[in-house]
């Protein structure tokens, strides 16, 4: 049991690394994805409770391959793929399908909360509006979303399952 609780608090953690990372610079740092594959291969090969191997490997390896594709119709972007190939390994098959909806309905909510946050900058006074997406660059008109943010948190209770016996 505390191998399967220490496994996915690195999971937890790395998840959210990479989340503030994306929303400070909108960029994923690749040695976080790195440590999820290590993390997950290390752990299923130790028989951590909650890691399938073959499972992980199957969602991984299908999520790195919708997500190759996205990336070249230029709908994801690279950080975004490999996290998102990296999570879908601890979440595994039986829970892939939870984590592409908990993933596609937050990255959603986010995408329109920021529009609408950028539209509302976007028409106060030009001082304020400015001064306002200038502190914080997320809410500047032409950014990015960084749906490495919704990547984490879809992802965490996706994985959650298979830990509590769920």
């Amino acid at each position: 049991m505390m191998g399967a609780i220490l496994a996915w608090a690195l999971f937890a953690t790395l998840l959210l690394v990479a989340a503030a990372s994306d929303l400070r610079q909108f960029r994923i740092p690749n040695p976080l994805p790195l440590l999820l594959v290590v993390g997950f291969v290390l752990g299923a090969a130790a028989g951590v409770p909650g890691l399938d191997l073959f499972g992980g490997l199957l969602a991984g390896v299908l999520m790195m391959a919708v997500g190759f594709v996205l990336f070249l119709l230029r709908a994801m972007g690279g950080g975004d793929v490999k996290l998102m190939a990296a999570a879908s390994l601890w979440v595994g098959w039986g829970g892939l399908a939870e984590q592409v909806v908990f993933v596609t309905f937050i990255g959603a909510v986010l995408a329109l909360g920021l529009a609408a946050v950028r539209y509302f900058l976007a028409r106060l006074p030009a001082t304020l509006g400015s001064g306002l997406a200038h502190l914080l660059p997320l809410l500047q008109n032409g950014q990015p979303v960084p749906y490495g943010v919704a990547i984490a948190l879809g992802s965490l209770p996706a994985a959650a399952l298979p830990f509590l016996g769920g």
